[in-house]
């Protein structure tokens, strides 16, 4: 009994040791006219420290360092900062806000574990604009593209992915080689958007499209769908040559032919001219 206890004890200890969740602690947010002028913390919890931890920027590392955190074991990037508080279990980075700084996803990583994104309120809230998003696309066989475009505001971009209806209403990622999925980040009067081009498309083509928005801020997900349409281009209608009702139509000679033609018909009127006056002498 002794020697299970000790085994499920140490079972235990190594599964909790696999299964820390990092946790970015702490509320921050800035007045970005002034941002420039401020110096952030981001602080990082961890039950415990015993694995190489770091912080990434938008999955940039940006500090990372190494157990034991002796001396020499940790790396900064230029113009940030780190620390690990081995007695409070904490991970910390120091740096000024700037704008390339603020915008996106800070994660604080502890061995093969990530912390949830965590984003730094700069004063300009993502919003998606379904009032200004054209749902309902439609796209003619031949054209070089088609483009679906969500439309939204604030920061940072959101993540998303582009689904494909089949018959059944199952959707499916898009990975077909013709098509692109883009994203265009702006705070100002520019129209961002989630965008999906499906390049030289096909009637086959048509069909329902969802994408699926990740809102970093809030972790809640949001689906869109949009209707797309494919036609046939318009039917090419063949010029017919003028033809008077009742009347042949005259055929078209090539120039050669043309010449042939006018020299059977000179011969034979001067056989028939020839022959006209000859039986006129014999008269």
């Amino acid at each position: 009994m002794k020697l299970g206890t000790i085994l499920v004890a140490v079972l235990l200890v190594c599964t909790n040791a696999n299964t820390q969740i990092p946790k970015v602690i702490g509320g921050l947010r800035l007045n970005k006219r002034n941002a420039s002028n401020t110096e952030v913390t981001l602080t990082c919890a961890l039950s415990f420290l015993n694995e190489t931890v770091a912080w990434n920027y938008n999955g940039e590392e940006k500090f990372s360092c190494d157990f034991p955190y002796a001396a020499g074991a940790c790396t900064e990037a230029e113009n940030f900062s780190g620390n690990v508080d081995t007695y409070k279990n904490v991970v910390t980075i120091r740096f000024f806000a700037v704008e390339e700084r603020i915008g996106g996803n800070w994660t604080c990583v502890s061995g093969d574990n990530t912390s949830t994104p965590f984003v730094i309120d700069a004063g300009c809230k993502l919003e998606i604009k379904k009032n200004e998003t054209n749902f309902d696309l439609k796209a003619k066989e031949g054209d070089k593209s088609a483009l679906m475009s969500l439309v939204y505001t604030g920061k940072p971009v959101p993540q998303f992915t582009w689904y494909r209806e089949d018959e059944e209403g199952v959707e499916w990622p898009i990975t077909n080689y013709r098509t692109k999925q883009d994203a265009f980040d702006s705070c100002n009067l520019d129209i961002p958007c989630m965008s999906l081009r499906i390049f030289n498309p096909i009637k086959a083509d048509s069909g329902n499209y969802t994408i699926r928005v990740n809102e970093t801020t809030s972790g809640l997900m949001a689906s869109y769908r949009f209707n797309f349409i494919v036609t046939l281009p318009e039917a090419i209608v063949p010029i017919l040559p003028n033809v008077v009702p009742g009347c042949e139509a005259v055929p078209n000679f090539s120039f050669g032919e043309g010449i042939g033609v006018g020299m059977a018909i000179a011969i034979f009127s001067m056989f028939f001219i020839a022959g006209v006056v000859y039986g006129c002498r014999d008269s």
